[in-house]
């Protein structure tokens, strides 16, 4: 892929990649979203659906509803929105140091505004800034979209099906 897998060095072989994996809310449209992918077992996390009841979360959503994730930071719900997207990552990265799998490609199946905060924080630790950042902040997140975040930068997969648009846009092929 052009631009890299996102979990592996730029310096590390590809070969060493088994499997992929996706992990997905319990929410019934997550686990059929996954299985919609071809994954028929995906690995259902509660926390991504914890993620979106924890102090403070919930109460953000329904205040400010679907929109960009730049909208939650200007209204300070960024405490409560970062510490669920910690404690998921948390849970993916425990689950995947305690496989015996070596995954090459992971997908998060999970909702919209805590997707958005989850590839913000995986952005931020890879260094990323400026237009990968941007991407992630300022769409509004429709139905069948996903982040990609590499070594090389992140990008916006969109369902031009979709009515939202925003900065970093970038067709899915």
């Amino acid at each position: 892929h052009p631009l890299g897998n996102p979990l592996i060095s730029p310096s590390k072989s590809s070969s060493m990649l088994t499997s992929s994996v996706i992990f997905a809310s319990s929410a019934e449209r997550c686990v059929d979203t996954a299985h919609f992918m071809g994954m028929p077992e995906p690995v259902v996390l509660e926390s991504i659906y914890e993620a979106t009841i924890e102090k403070g979360c919930r109460e953000a959503f329904e205040k400010i509803g679907y929109a960009p994730l730049s909208d939650y930071l200007s209204d300070n719900h960024e405490p409560c929105l970062r510490a669920a997207a910690h404690h998921v990552l948390d849970d993916i990265a425990e689950k995947i140091r305690n496989s015996e799998e070596q995954y090459g490609t992971i997908t998060v199946v999970g909702h919209a505004i805590h997707l958005a905060m989850m590839a913000l924080v995986l952005s931020e630790s890879s260094g990323l800034g400026g237009g990968d950042v941007e991407c992630i902040t300022e769409r509004l997140h429709g139905e069948a979209e996903a982040f990609l975040i590499t070594a090389y930068g992140a990008r916006t997969l969109i369902n031009h099906s979709s009515s939202s648009s925003s900065a970093g846009d970038a067709k899915a092929s």
